[in-house]
């Protein structure tokens, strides 16, 4: 499963249904029922017919198999995948917070602060 941003640009992938990587092959989130989580811990937002939906209860991503929400854009080919990098050890998991309700925006969050990354 591919998921793309609001510009239609591929950001991540999961193959597993549960791990997410980016295209390079490193591993920076994981679905635990309908949320998502950073493997340090932090809930990052939610999972919703196809949508990733942040705390706010914008968009940020959608898959290939995302159902209503907002108009979708033309995606852009998906990049080759590095080779998957080993998954980190899941720390202890943040208490999931209230869920708000879905808006009607693209969430304004980069890939870098939605999956807490670290600057290179």
């Amino acid at each position: 499963m591919d998921f793309f941003d609001s510009s239609g640009l591929s950001v991540a992938y999961c193959e597993d249904h549960v791990h997410i990587f980016l295209y390079r092959g490193e591993p920076v989130a994981y679905f635990e029922g309908d949320c998502v989580y950073s493997y340090s811990g932090g809930h990052l937002g939610w999972r919703h017919e196809g949508w990733i939906i942040d705390h706010d209860g914008d968009y940020y991503l959608f898959s290939d198999q995302a159902a209503g929400g907002l108009v979708k854009p033309a995606t852009q080919r998906t990049p080759p995948k590095g080779p998957m990098e080993r998954l980190p050890e899941k720390q202890i998991r943040q208490f999931e917070p209230l869920r708000p309700p879905t808006s009607s925006n693209w969430s304004k969050l980069s890939a870098k602060e939605f999956f807490e990354l670290e600057q290179s």
